[in-house]
């Protein structure tokens, strides 16, 4: 179990470092690897045009979430 969480910090650690050299938040670079887990948007796409793609994305989210107070509230109790 132990050995189990190292590995799991070593890779969000991977992942951090992964999206601060491409310049890219932590939403951003979540987007980014989803997106590059595509065989497909590799080839089609280069790592700019996926970078790119995935600030778009979360800038979009961004812009269009909103949240039901209704919902959160009732969770809540």
């Amino acid at each position: 179990m132990l050995q189990e969480l190292i590995n799991i910090s070593k890779d969000v650690q991977a992942a951090r470092q992964r999206g601060e050299e491409l310049g890219l938040e932590p939403y951003e670079a979540a987007f980014y690897d989803a997106l590059a887990q595509n065989q497909s948007a590799r080839e089609v796409m280069r790592q700019d045009k996926l970078r790119e793609l995935a600030i778009t994305l979360v800038a979009r989210v961004r812009k269009n979430a909103s949240i039901d107070c209704k919902k959160v509230f009732v969770n809540r109790l």
